[in-house]
Protein backbone atom coordinates (compact mmCIF):
# COMPACT_ATOMS: atom_id res chain seq x y z
CA UNK A 1 0.00 0.00 0.00
CA UNK A 2 1.21 3.68 -0.53
CA UNK A 3 1.87 5.80 2.02
CA UNK A 4 -1.57 7.56 1.15
CA UNK A 5 -3.27 4.27 1.14
CA UNK A 6 -2.27 4.08 5.16
CA UNK A 7 -3.81 7.37 6.29
CA UNK A 8 -7.54 5.71 5.55
CA UNK A 9 -8.04 3.16 7.59
CA UNK A 10 -11.62 1.80 5.90
CA UNK A 11 -14.00 2.67 3.06
CA UNK A 12 -17.33 3.94 3.64
CA UNK A 13 -20.25 3.64 0.91
CA UNK A 14 -23.20 6.43 0.96
CA UNK A 15 -25.43 5.30 -0.78
CA UNK A 16 -28.68 3.61 -0.84
CA UNK A 17 -28.44 0.00 -1.03
CA UNK A 18 -31.31 -0.66 -3.04
CA UNK A 19 -28.98 0.83 -6.40
CA UNK A 20 -27.15 -1.72 -8.47
CA UNK A 21 -24.51 0.45 -8.85
CA UNK A 22 -23.83 2.14 -5.98
CA UNK A 23 -23.81 -1.96 -4.67
CA UNK A 24 -21.56 -2.73 -7.32
CA UNK A 25 -19.01 -0.09 -6.72
CA UNK A 26 -19.12 -0.96 -2.89
CA UNK A 27 -18.67 -4.81 -3.45
CA UNK A 28 -15.81 -3.68 -6.30
CA UNK A 29 -14.00 -2.05 -3.47
CA UNK A 30 -14.49 -4.76 -0.88
CA UNK A 31 -13.26 -7.49 -2.49
CA UNK A 32 -10.20 -5.16 -3.96
CA UNK A 33 -6.86 -6.93 -3.10
CA UNK A 34 -5.52 -4.65 -0.90
CA UNK A 35 -8.31 -2.51 0.53
CA UNK A 36 -9.18 -1.79 3.97
CA UNK A 37 -12.24 -2.83 5.66
CA UNK A 38 -15.22 -1.47 3.59
CA UNK A 39 -18.76 -1.02 4.84
CA UNK A 40 -22.30 1.19 3.92
CA UNK A 41 -23.59 4.13 5.57
CA UNK A 42 -27.41 4.31 4.56
CA UNK A 43 -30.89 6.12 4.52
CA UNK A 44 -32.89 3.38 2.17
CA UNK A 45 -32.62 -0.23 2.34
CA UNK A 46 -35.50 -0.45 -0.14
CA UNK A 47 -38.82 0.91 -0.40
CA UNK A 48 -41.17 1.64 -3.89
CA UNK A 49 -41.15 -1.98 -4.11
CA UNK A 50 -37.47 -1.99 -4.36
CA UNK A 51 -35.31 -5.04 -3.25
CA UNK A 52 -32.45 -4.25 -0.63
CA UNK A 53 -29.21 -5.47 -2.43
CA UNK A 54 -27.34 -6.00 0.89
CA UNK A 55 -26.21 -9.51 1.93
CA UNK A 56 -25.91 -10.78 4.75
CA UNK A 57 -21.84 -10.52 4.70
CA UNK A 58 -22.20 -6.58 3.88
CA UNK A 59 -21.39 -4.35 6.89
CA UNK A 60 -24.12 -2.38 7.01
CA UNK A 61 -24.89 1.51 9.50
CA UNK A 62 -28.04 2.62 9.15
CA UNK A 63 -28.73 6.57 9.75
CA UNK A 64 -32.91 7.37 9.54
CA UNK A 65 -33.93 4.69 7.32
CA UNK A 66 -36.85 5.99 5.00
CA UNK A 67 -38.12 2.93 3.99
CA UNK A 68 -41.19 2.75 5.63
CA UNK A 69 -42.25 6.64 4.72
CA UNK A 70 -42.16 6.00 1.35
CA UNK A 71 -45.16 5.42 -1.31
CA UNK A 72 -45.47 1.32 -2.02
CA UNK A 73 -44.45 1.83 -5.73
CA UNK A 74 -42.70 4.64 -7.74
CA UNK A 75 -44.20 7.39 -9.21
CA UNK A 76 -43.96 11.19 -10.42
CA UNK A 77 -45.76 12.30 -6.82
CA UNK A 78 -43.93 9.49 -4.97
CA UNK A 79 -40.56 11.22 -6.36
CA UNK A 80 -41.34 14.54 -5.44
CA UNK A 81 -42.38 13.09 -1.81
CA UNK A 82 -39.21 11.52 -1.23
CA UNK A 83 -37.02 14.86 -2.25
CA UNK A 84 -39.06 16.40 0.29
CA UNK A 85 -38.76 14.10 2.38
CA UNK A 86 -34.73 13.53 2.48
CA UNK A 87 -34.82 17.14 2.06
CA UNK A 88 -36.39 17.91 5.50
CA UNK A 89 -34.40 14.81 7.21
CA UNK A 90 -31.35 15.94 5.61
CA UNK A 91 -29.84 18.15 9.10
CA UNK A 92 -30.54 15.36 11.51
CA UNK A 93 -28.94 12.79 8.58
CA UNK A 94 -26.06 14.99 8.56
CA UNK A 95 -25.59 14.89 12.58
CA UNK A 96 -25.92 11.15 12.45
CA UNK A 97 -23.30 10.80 10.03
CA UNK A 98 -21.24 13.43 11.81
CA UNK A 99 -21.36 10.86 15.01
CA UNK A 100 -20.67 8.00 12.83
CA UNK A 101 -17.75 9.70 11.52
CA UNK A 102 -15.78 10.66 15.01
CA UNK A 103 -16.10 7.16 15.61
CA UNK A 104 -13.88 6.15 12.40
CA UNK A 105 -11.97 9.16 12.17
CA UNK A 106 -10.04 7.77 9.38
CA UNK A 107 -12.22 6.64 7.13
CA UNK A 108 -12.61 7.67 3.49
CA UNK A 109 -16.06 8.52 2.46
CA UNK A 110 -17.19 7.16 -1.35
CA UNK A 111 -21.09 8.90 -1.41
CA UNK A 112 -22.90 7.65 -4.34
CA UNK A 113 -25.05 9.83 -6.12
CA UNK A 114 -25.50 13.82 -5.60
CA UNK A 115 -28.00 13.72 -2.27
CA UNK A 116 -25.33 12.01 -0.74
CA UNK A 117 -22.52 14.22 -1.66
CA UNK A 118 -24.70 16.76 0.27
CA UNK A 119 -24.38 14.77 3.11
CA UNK A 120 -21.00 14.16 2.97
CA UNK A 121 -20.15 17.38 2.69
CA UNK A 122 -22.14 18.19 5.18
CA UNK A 123 -20.75 16.00 8.04
CA UNK A 124 -17.52 17.66 7.03
CA UNK A 125 -15.66 14.15 5.91
CA UNK A 126 -13.20 13.58 3.77
CA UNK A 127 -15.27 11.70 0.28
CA UNK A 128 -14.77 11.68 -3.16
CA UNK A 129 -17.62 12.44 -4.98
CA UNK A 130 -19.49 9.93 -7.41
CA UNK A 131 -22.56 11.58 -9.20
CA UNK A 132 -24.48 9.90 -11.28
CA UNK A 133 -25.60 11.34 -15.11
CA UNK A 134 -29.04 13.51 -14.31
CA UNK A 135 -27.04 14.90 -10.99
CA UNK A 136 -24.91 17.03 -13.77
CA UNK A 137 -26.67 16.66 -16.46
CA UNK A 138 -30.09 17.76 -15.74
CA UNK A 139 -31.07 18.27 -12.05
CA UNK A 140 -28.69 21.29 -11.90
CA UNK A 141 -30.17 23.33 -14.15
CA UNK A 142 -33.69 22.91 -13.61
CA UNK A 143 -33.43 23.64 -9.59
CA UNK A 144 -31.94 26.41 -7.77
CA UNK A 145 -31.63 24.37 -4.86
CA UNK A 146 -30.57 21.28 -6.00
CA UNK A 147 -27.64 23.56 -7.47
CA UNK A 148 -26.56 25.89 -4.81
CA UNK A 149 -25.93 22.58 -2.55
CA UNK A 150 -24.37 20.58 -5.46
CA UNK A 151 -21.83 23.30 -6.18
CA UNK A 152 -20.76 23.10 -2.42
CA UNK A 153 -20.66 19.51 -2.13
CA UNK A 154 -18.65 19.01 -5.22
CA UNK A 155 -15.92 22.16 -4.36
CA UNK A 156 -15.89 20.29 -1.09
CA UNK A 157 -15.05 16.93 -2.38
CA UNK A 158 -11.52 15.79 -1.87
CA UNK A 159 -11.79 14.31 -5.91
CA UNK A 160 -15.15 13.56 -8.59
CA UNK A 161 -15.13 11.11 -10.85
CA UNK A 162 -17.02 10.81 -13.53
CA UNK A 163 -18.05 8.72 -16.44
CA UNK A 164 -18.21 10.66 -19.57
CA UNK A 165 -16.63 13.89 -20.78
CA UNK A 166 -20.23 15.75 -20.99
CA UNK A 167 -20.54 15.12 -16.90
CA UNK A 168 -16.85 16.18 -16.69
CA UNK A 169 -17.88 19.49 -18.85
CA UNK A 170 -20.99 19.78 -16.70
CA UNK A 171 -18.96 19.78 -13.73
CA UNK A 172 -16.80 22.20 -14.86
CA UNK A 173 -19.18 24.46 -16.23
CA UNK A 174 -21.66 24.28 -12.78
CA UNK A 175 -18.71 24.16 -10.54
CA UNK A 176 -15.59 25.27 -11.28
CA UNK A 177 -14.41 21.55 -10.73
CA UNK A 178 -12.72 19.86 -12.50
CA UNK A 179 -14.10 15.59 -12.91
CA UNK A 180 -11.83 12.67 -13.77
CA UNK A 181 -13.51 10.74 -16.31
CA UNK A 182 -13.38 7.04 -15.05
CA UNK A 183 -15.22 4.45 -17.17
CA UNK A 184 -18.41 3.07 -15.68
CA UNK A 185 -17.23 -0.61 -15.22
CA UNK A 186 -18.71 -3.62 -15.75
CA UNK A 187 -18.27 -7.55 -14.16
CA UNK A 188 -16.65 -8.50 -17.51
CA UNK A 189 -15.88 -12.11 -15.57
CA UNK A 190 -19.74 -12.47 -15.02
CA UNK A 191 -20.51 -11.61 -18.64
CA UNK A 192 -18.00 -14.19 -19.95
CA UNK A 193 -19.53 -17.03 -17.89
CA UNK A 194 -23.00 -16.37 -19.36
CA UNK A 195 -21.28 -16.17 -22.26
CA UNK A 196 -19.24 -19.60 -21.87
CA UNK A 197 -23.43 -20.69 -20.39
CA UNK A 198 -25.19 -19.22 -23.79
CA UNK A 199 -24.38 -19.67 -27.16
CA UNK A 200 -26.69 -18.56 -29.27
CA UNK A 201 -25.99 -18.49 -33.03
CA UNK A 202 -27.04 -15.24 -34.96
CA UNK A 203 -29.76 -17.25 -36.08
CA UNK A 204 -31.18 -17.97 -32.89
CA UNK A 205 -31.40 -14.85 -31.87
CA UNK A 206 -34.86 -13.03 -31.60
CA UNK A 207 -35.46 -11.10 -28.69
CA UNK A 208 -35.86 -6.80 -29.13
CA UNK A 209 -35.19 -5.94 -25.83
CA UNK A 210 -35.37 -2.55 -23.65
CA UNK A 211 -33.26 -2.57 -20.56
CA UNK A 212 -33.67 1.05 -19.51
CA UNK A 213 -35.85 2.70 -16.64
CA UNK A 214 -39.96 3.50 -17.55
CA UNK A 215 -39.69 6.67 -17.14
CA UNK A 216 -40.43 9.62 -19.72
CA UNK A 217 -36.83 10.33 -19.43
CA UNK A 218 -35.97 7.15 -21.50
CA UNK A 219 -38.93 7.39 -23.76
CA UNK A 220 -40.59 4.13 -23.37
CA UNK A 221 -43.96 5.22 -24.94
CA UNK A 222 -42.38 6.21 -28.03
CA UNK A 223 -40.27 3.02 -28.05
CA UNK A 224 -43.67 1.33 -27.80
CA UNK A 225 -45.52 3.56 -30.40
CA UNK A 226 -43.19 3.33 -33.08
CA UNK A 227 -42.94 -0.34 -32.71
CA UNK A 228 -46.52 -0.49 -33.08
CA UNK A 229 -46.87 1.84 -36.38
CA UNK A 230 -43.65 -0.19 -37.85
CA UNK A 231 -44.20 -2.47 -40.98
CA UNK A 232 -42.93 -5.64 -38.75
CA UNK A 233 -45.72 -4.30 -35.86
CA UNK A 234 -45.85 -8.05 -34.86
CA UNK A 235 -42.48 -7.87 -33.94
CA UNK A 236 -42.46 -8.02 -29.68
CA UNK A 237 -40.66 -6.53 -27.34
CA UNK A 238 -38.97 -7.63 -23.75
CA UNK A 239 -38.99 -4.94 -21.04
CA UNK A 240 -36.39 -4.88 -18.28
CA UNK A 241 -36.23 -2.00 -16.02
CA UNK A 242 -33.95 -1.27 -12.58
CA UNK A 243 -37.02 1.05 -12.03
CA UNK A 244 -40.34 2.59 -13.36
CA UNK A 245 -42.61 5.49 -12.25
CA UNK A 246 -45.93 3.56 -11.89
CA UNK A 247 -48.50 5.71 -13.64
CA UNK A 248 -46.02 6.30 -16.62
CA UNK A 249 -45.57 2.21 -16.90
CA UNK A 250 -49.05 1.26 -17.02
CA UNK A 251 -49.80 4.00 -19.53
CA UNK A 252 -47.00 2.95 -21.62
CA UNK A 253 -47.77 -0.97 -21.28
CA UNK A 254 -51.47 0.17 -22.02
CA UNK A 255 -50.03 -0.19 -25.48
CA UNK A 256 -48.34 -3.09 -25.61
CA UNK A 257 -49.62 -6.41 -27.68
CA UNK A 258 -50.08 -10.11 -26.49
CA UNK A 259 -46.87 -11.51 -27.10
CA UNK A 260 -44.75 -8.82 -25.56
CA UNK A 261 -43.41 -9.40 -21.82
CA UNK A 262 -42.58 -7.21 -18.82
CA UNK A 263 -39.44 -9.07 -17.04
CA UNK A 264 -38.90 -6.12 -14.37
CA UNK A 265 -36.08 -5.76 -11.74
CA UNK A 266 -34.38 -8.88 -12.39
CA UNK A 267 -30.57 -10.19 -11.43
CA UNK A 268 -28.05 -8.95 -13.97
CA UNK A 269 -26.68 -12.62 -14.94
CA UNK A 270 -30.52 -12.73 -15.54
CA UNK A 271 -30.79 -9.59 -18.23
CA UNK A 272 -27.41 -10.84 -19.56
CA UNK A 273 -28.81 -14.03 -20.37
CA UNK A 274 -31.75 -12.20 -22.44
CA UNK A 275 -29.00 -10.33 -24.08
CA UNK A 276 -27.32 -13.11 -25.70
CA UNK A 277 -30.69 -14.31 -27.16
CA UNK A 278 -31.51 -10.41 -28.52
CA UNK A 279 -31.56 -9.51 -32.11
CA UNK A 280 -31.48 -5.60 -30.90
CA UNK A 281 -31.61 -3.17 -27.25
CA UNK A 282 -32.84 -0.81 -27.86
CA UNK A 283 -32.12 2.67 -25.56
CA UNK A 284 -33.06 6.61 -26.64
CA UNK A 285 -33.05 8.58 -23.63
CA UNK A 286 -33.35 12.52 -23.73
CA UNK A 287 -29.93 12.59 -21.72
CA UNK A 288 -27.88 10.16 -21.09
CA UNK A 289 -24.39 9.84 -19.67
CA UNK A 290 -22.21 6.98 -20.13
CA UNK A 291 -24.74 3.91 -19.47
CA UNK A 292 -23.61 0.61 -18.85
CA UNK A 293 -26.45 -1.09 -20.23
CA UNK A 294 -25.58 -0.80 -23.79
CA UNK A 295 -21.79 -1.42 -23.29
CA UNK A 296 -23.57 -4.88 -21.75
CA UNK A 297 -25.34 -5.60 -24.21
CA UNK A 298 -22.62 -5.38 -26.83
CA UNK A 299 -19.97 -7.49 -24.96
CA UNK A 300 -23.21 -10.15 -24.51
CA UNK A 301 -23.23 -9.87 -28.88
CA UNK A 302 -26.18 -7.80 -29.26
CA UNK A 303 -26.96 -4.41 -31.40
CA UNK A 304 -27.68 -1.74 -29.96
CA UNK A 305 -29.97 1.10 -31.25
CA UNK A 306 -29.63 4.68 -29.67
CA UNK A 307 -30.24 7.73 -29.95
CA UNK A 308 -27.20 9.81 -30.70
CA UNK A 309 -24.96 10.74 -27.72
CA UNK A 310 -21.32 12.30 -27.86
CA UNK A 311 -20.27 9.19 -25.59
CA UNK A 312 -20.48 7.46 -28.83
CA UNK A 313 -17.22 9.35 -30.31
CA UNK A 314 -15.14 7.80 -27.02
CA UNK A 315 -16.27 4.22 -28.25
CA UNK A 316 -13.25 1.55 -29.47
CA UNK A 317 -14.34 1.54 -33.06
CA UNK A 318 -15.22 -2.38 -32.76
CA UNK A 319 -18.00 -1.17 -30.44
CA UNK A 320 -19.12 1.21 -32.44
CA UNK A 321 -19.40 -0.97 -35.58
CA UNK A 322 -22.40 -2.33 -33.68
CA UNK A 323 -24.50 0.43 -32.88
CA UNK A 324 -26.78 1.45 -34.69
CA UNK A 325 -27.95 5.88 -34.51
CA UNK A 326 -31.24 6.22 -34.40
CA UNK A 327 -33.82 9.50 -35.01
CA UNK A 328 -36.53 9.05 -32.90
CA UNK A 329 -38.46 12.18 -34.21
CA UNK A 330 -38.00 10.05 -37.26
CA UNK A 331 -40.79 8.04 -38.64
CA UNK A 332 -39.70 4.50 -39.51
CA UNK A 333 -36.52 4.82 -37.14
CA UNK A 334 -37.65 1.18 -36.19
CA UNK A 335 -37.91 -0.69 -38.81
CA UNK A 336 -34.36 0.90 -40.01
CA UNK A 337 -32.69 -0.16 -36.86
CA UNK A 338 -34.34 -3.99 -37.28
CA UNK A 339 -33.43 -4.05 -40.95
CA UNK A 340 -29.60 -2.64 -39.63
CA UNK A 341 -29.43 -5.23 -37.00
CA UNK A 342 -30.01 -7.79 -39.09
CA UNK A 343 -26.87 -7.27 -41.19
CA UNK A 344 -25.00 -6.28 -37.95
CA UNK A 345 -25.78 -9.61 -36.41
CA UNK A 346 -25.25 -12.13 -39.08
CA UNK A 347 -21.83 -12.49 -37.48
CA UNK A 348 -21.11 -12.31 -33.66
CA UNK A 349 -19.02 -9.55 -32.69
CA UNK A 350 -14.72 -10.88 -32.24
CA UNK A 351 -13.79 -8.05 -29.68
CA UNK A 352 -9.78 -7.28 -29.23
CA UNK A 353 -8.28 -7.65 -25.76
CA UNK A 354 -8.27 -3.46 -25.69
CA UNK A 355 -12.01 -3.39 -26.22
CA UNK A 356 -12.85 -6.18 -23.15
CA UNK A 357 -10.47 -4.03 -21.28
CA UNK A 358 -11.98 -0.73 -21.71
CA UNK A 359 -14.71 -1.20 -19.39
CA UNK A 360 -13.26 -3.30 -16.97
CA UNK A 361 -14.58 -2.59 -13.68
CA UNK A 362 -11.76 -3.81 -11.63
CA UNK A 363 -9.53 -1.64 -13.43
CA UNK A 364 -11.68 1.44 -12.86
CA UNK A 365 -12.15 0.79 -9.20
CA UNK A 366 -8.57 0.90 -8.76
CA UNK A 367 -8.23 4.06 -10.83
CA UNK A 368 -11.15 5.51 -8.59
CA UNK A 369 -8.71 4.26 -5.63
CA UNK A 370 -6.01 6.00 -7.08
CA UNK A 371 -7.40 9.45 -7.65
CA UNK A 372 -8.54 9.52 -3.96
CA UNK A 373 -4.96 8.68 -2.64
CA UNK A 374 -3.22 11.26 -4.77
CA UNK A 375 -5.68 14.15 -4.87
Amino acid sequence: MTSANARHEEYVYLCGTRDYHAMDWYRLTKDMEGAPPTSLVTDSRGGEGFKDLARDTDVVHELIVIDALLFRQQNRIGDLWRNILKLLLMPIQILLLRRFARRHPRALYFPHSMYYLWLAWGAGVEFVGLPQGSDLLVKPWRSRLFRFFSVRALRGAKAVWVDSLAMQDAANRLAGVHAFVIRNGINLDAIRTVLSDESATPSERSLIVSARGITPLYRIEEIIRARNCAARSDAALDFVYPFADRIYRDQCFSLLRPNDKDHGRIERDQMYRLFTKSRLVLSIPTSDSSPKTIYEALYCGAPVAMAYNPFYEDLPSQMRSRIIIVDPDKGDWFDEALERAKRIGSTPPRFKTETWDWFDSKKSIKDVIRIANDA
